[in-house]
């Protein structure tokens, strides 16, 4: 909002909590704040995990989520 850009740094953001329009309120708002800052917070937060999606196409995930995160690689 402040620039007036779209958000460039991720392509998808996934929040994982017990509240669903909480999840979907701050995926918003870590898609905006990009990924740095984001699982940074995210960090600080109880009961929330993230997937982040970069625009170079790496994947990015909370502490509690990388522990129970499988991710396979199709050749």
């Amino acid at each position: 909002p402040r620039t007036g850009y779209p958000a460039r740094e991720l392509i998808s953001v996934s929040v994982i909590s017990s509240d669903p329009i909480l999840a979907d309120a701050w995926a918003t708002a870590l898609f905006v704040m990009g990924s740095k800052k984001g699982l940074e917070l995210v960090e600080t937060i109880p009961n929330i995990e993230a997937l982040m999606v970069t625009t170079k196409k790496e994947l990015l995930c909370s502490s509690g989520l990388k522990e129970n995160l499988e991710i396979i690689k199709k050749d």
